[in-house]
């Protein structure tokens, strides 16, 4: 939800709080923006509420030719059915 010329921090609360209550197992990122210069540029970006389950990753690991090693890194929520994945 875009919020401009913000004054008052309890208007992003009360979105985030919203948010959070509509959607608990998502992620929720906020950014905020500096339009001071007359362009729109992230000043701050995080985390504010992730999900209480994560699927996480997994690192692979391949033995090719001539004794190099190569890495892969792929998700656990791929073992699932595509609509219980998330």
């Amino acid at each position: 939800m875009p919020m401009f010329d913000l004054k008052d921090i309890a208007g992003v609360f009360y979105e985030f709080e919203a948010c959070r209550k509509a959607m608990p197992a998502k992620y929720i990122r906020i950014v905020a923006f500096d339009s001071s210069h007359g362009w729109e540029s992230v000043q701050l970006s995080f985390i504010a509420h992730r999900p209480s389950e994560e699927p996480g990753f997994a690192l692979e690991r391949h033995e090719t030719r001539d004794r190099n090693i190569q890495y892969t890194v792929r998700s656990y929520a791929a073992d699932k059915p595509e609509c219980d994945r998330y």
